[in-house]
């Protein structure tokens, strides 16, 4: 358990609304909800037992002389035959029970929670907490520059991943507030859950999201505010899930970028490059936040996410 989610503190557990999409289990978002992989599925183990019993029902209709037309006819007297056996009874017991404790641990789908309307100012209390646990977190060396700003906030993200988009929507008053200081710097970095541009994801999770970083590393080469704007569309786009060629569209009528597929594979190097960065710190879902180098997974309280960068400011004074 970690110190965020010790009893009493249930007010500072990480927002579960702004989920993350683990890499290593990336059909499922830490909230329950499935961070969209393909439209059609298939359970080899469903298959294989589905196969098992259509054979073990042929076989033993083969095998046996009592035609099978005649089992609901002979149903009556198999029960009381069991009902007068103890060895029976308790054969039929365990595997009722085993039965149940199968489906009790299937895996399922959860409810997605909704994130807070109205968030509370924090008291002095809270903020107290915030501090001692923020010391908690492991800090590592950021490869990125800070620019001279005294609080350096580094996003490893995925923009088909709907805990990024949440936290995008959600941090960007706090980016915001904070950029024009003058002491903060806010830096993206692409980490696509899709092994064409992503080594250590062994399977797609996200089917774009390649084509998606790749649009706004070409766009940011532009340098005209097209890679912001096409950076917010592809956050608010993901329901449904945009495909290749929504994502190119979007490049061209959002981007403004008129020629993807010539520059897709050098756009391709420095998404590579980002995700490389992103494994070297061991970021193992997305979002994944490095704050002045401390590490936080997942989405937070946006207070909480205030509140750090807050502290860090105070103490780069």
């Amino acid at each position: 358990m970690s110190h965020l989610e010790e009893p009493g503190r249930a007010w500072l557990a990480p927002v579960k609304a702004l989920f993350s999409c683990p890499k290593s289990s990336p059909s499922r978002c830490d909230d329950g909800t499935r961070c969209r992989k393909y439209p059609v599925r298939i359970c080899i183990l469903c298959a294989i037992t589905y196969v098992a019993v259509i054979a073990l029902f042929v076989i033993s209709g083969r095998a046996t002389s009592v035609p099978m037309t005649s089992l609901p006819s002979r149903a009556p007297d198999d029960i009381r035959r069991l009902v007068s056996s103890p060895v029976a009874l308790a054969l039929a017991a365990l595997f009722a029970v085993g039965a149940v404790a199968t489906i009790a641990g299937f895996p399922s789908e959860a409810a997605p929670s909704r994130p807070p309307q109205q968030l509370a100012a924090l008291t002095d209390q809270q903020k107290a907490e915030i501090a001692k646990w923020w010391d908690l977190q492991p800090k590592v060396d950021v490869p990125v520059p800070s620019e001279g700003a005294k609080v350096l906030m580094v996003k490893f993200s995925d923009y088909q991943c709907p805990g990024c988009g949440m936290t995008y929507t959600a941090y960007a008053p706090i980016v915001e507030k904070w950029t024009k200081t003058g002491q903060f710097r806010f830096v993206l970095k692409h980490y696509p859950l899709e092994p064409e541009c992503n080594s250590t994801v062994t399977s797609s999770v996200h089917n774009a999201s390649c084509e998606a970083a790749a649009a706004v590393v070409m766009a940011r080469r532009r340098d005209d505010g097209s890679a912001e704007r096409l950076e917010h569309f592809l956050f608010t786009h993901q329901t449904p899930m945009l495909t290749v060629e929504q994502v190119k569209a979007a490049a061209k009528d959002v981007g403004g970028i008129q020629d993807f597929d010539a520059q897709y594979a050098n756009a391709l190097i420095d998404v590579r490059r980002d995700a490389d960065m992103g494994t070297a710190l061991q970021v193992r879902q997305t979002p994944t936040f490095f704050i002045n180098g401390r590490k936080l997974e997942g989405g937070q309280d946006p207070r909480v996410i205030d509140e750090v960068i807050a502290l860090e400011m105070a103490r780069a004074k």
